[in-house]
């Protein structure tokens, strides 16, 4: 039964997202508090569907009586992101093999114990072997599923005997086939370690590069940043040695992220900035990207800190949620570089991602 089917909830649709993540991140802390199990279940029958979004991003970290319950009614809601967004969260906490999925929690603990009987080294090597052995296999799956997507694609001559309704259903198709591709591009990615060549680069010819790309990717999936103000505040003498394609993709993944951290609905975003800053620091270049969008709760913060792939920074409301993969593989190249990456942000005040690489 909806509890407000009576009487409007109190506060604006705003307010109550606001509420909503608060009481989302303190049940994550006190799971055995019935009150606050209640109060977000209460939230989760909110008409506005962006207070039914935090609930459905939140479902992971739930008891698992109100995740029970929860998951499955998110997951049939009337709304497309709730549903999707409830889906994947429930794919994220569901059994694997009859064992919890390991969320990154429960691989520092496993981490944790590992190191106490054997040893830090011991555990830091069989930790680094894992991921090798993953990675690997994670590569291969990535290349089989490209390699079966590629042989399945539509163009305009296809659908010039089709009905309505299979036209459709073929366009439906190719959209799912193609967040797919890109799936896989990302997996490959961050599984692949790449090989960098580096070359004297200008960073404001890189963030030129990256901005534009990052905006037409944004657009090419029906959504605009005609509302959001792009500054860019280089150092004249920003260069540095590194690899044009791979940071220019670090660049371009951070700056949508920004541009889509405004987004409000599937193709509206609010009024907003997105600023790259730079600083040269002795012999190493300090880059900053900072957004005014609706920034990440701390719960979200501290899982995108461990850059461990499942862990996206969207909330959902644009075009899509992302894939988890984008900031892992900007921290993994920054590595790669020789470099550091960290990330700050607070609820509601926007985020901003610093990293810095060795100009030389």
């Amino acid at each position: 039964m909806n509890p407000y089917s009576s009487s409007p909830p109190p506060g604006t649709w705003m307010e109550r997202v606001s509420l909503a993540r608060a009481a989302c991140a303190a049940l994550a802390s006190q799971p055995d508090d019935a009150g606050l199990a209640e109060k977000v279940a209460t939230m989760a029958a909110d008409p506005k569907w962006e207070v039914r979004l935090v609930i459905a991003e939140a479902l992971p970290t739930f008891p698992d009586s109100l995740f029970r319950v929860l998951s499955i009614t998110l997951a049939n809601d009337h709304n497309f992101y709730v549903a999707k967004t409830a889906t994947k969260s429930a794919d994220r906490r569901a059994p694997v093999s009859g064992l919890e999925a390991a969320t990154p929690g429960k691989i520092q603990l496993a981490f944790n114990r590992f190191a106490a009987q054997h040893g830090q080294a011991a555990a830091s090597a069989a930790a680094q072997f894992a991921g090798l052995v993953v990675e690997r296999h994670m590569s291969r799956a990535a290349h089989d599923i490209k390699n079966i997507l590629t042989q399945f694609n539509f163009n305009d001559d296809d659908f010039r005997s089709t009905t309505a309704a299979q036209k459709k259903n073929a366009q439906r198709y190719q959209r799912g086939r193609s967040y797919l591709m890109n799936l896989m591009t990302m997996m490959i990615h961050y599984a692949e370690p790449p090989v960098i060549n580096r070359t004297s680069e200008n960073l404001a010819d890189m963030v030129t590069e990256a901005y534009s790309s990052a905006v037409s990717q944004i657009e090419g999936a029906g959504n605009s940043v005609a509302n959001i103000r792009f500054e860019s505040r280089l150092h004249s003498e920003a260069t540095a040695f590194v690899s044009h394609f791979h940071m220019t993709m670090v660049l371009t993944n951070l700056i949508k992220n920004g541009l889509e951290a405004h987004a409000i609905s599937p193709t509206e975003s609010r009024a907003g900035s997105v600023t790259v800053t730079s600083e040269i620091q002795g012999d190493r270049l300090s880059v900053e990207v900072a957004d005014e969008g609706g920034g990440l709760s701390p719960l979200e913060l501290s899982r995108l800190r461990e850059f461990i792939p499942g862990s996206s920074s969207k909330r959902g409301a644009g075009s899509s949620s992302g894939s988890g993969y984008g900031l892992p593989i900007c921290h993994r190249y920054v590595i790669l570089h020789n470099g550091e990456l960290t990330l700050q942000s607070a609820e509601g005040r926007g985020t901003t991602i610093r990293f810095w690489i060795p100009r030389n």
